[in-house]
């Protein structure tokens, strides 16, 4: 998956922006400087490779720190992670946490079960389709 440098630029900007930060601000907040603020906003190619600058693992933790928001947003904006729009609340997160400590072949039974009581109820049984298996419900 190629990285969307000039999404990122965009929402880089818009975040900033509403943060009421400058680029100079947000360059000093992350140990950089204004101009590769500059770049990533505008997604500029460099001189040499001809490729915007692609922020670091650590260049995104700093962004996301100092912009209030969580790390897996930059990589939404990069095109690397999806937003599907669900939001866990910490019971649902502890849930997942502790399924994917579980040995392989226990967490699959417990997802196979929970398919099949989602097969069973009647808001799921309007698709047809198991989304999982993709065999129709039953």
């Amino acid at each position: 998956m190629a990285a969307d440098y000039k999404r990122f630029g965009r929402w880089l900007k818009e975040t900033r922006e509403n943060k009421g930060l400058t680029q100079e601000e947000l360059g000093k907040a992350i140990s950089s400087e204004k101009a590769y603020v500059s770049k990533l906003e505008l997604a500029t190619p460099h001189s040499t490779t001809g490729k915007p600058p692609m922020a670091t693992l650590e260049t995104l933790h700093a962004l996301s720190k100092v912009l209030g928001v969580q790390i897996t947003e930059p990589l939404k904006a990069y095109g690397y992670i999806k937003d599907t729009g669900i939001l866990l609340d910490t019971r649902e997160t502890e849930t997942v946490q502790q399924l994917r400590r579980l040995p392989t072949a226990q967490r699959e039974l417990i997802l196979d079960l929970i398919n099949l009581a989602a097969a069973r109820h009647p808001a799921h049984r309007q698709t047809g389709r198991n989304p999982r298996t993709g065999t129709d419900n039953l």
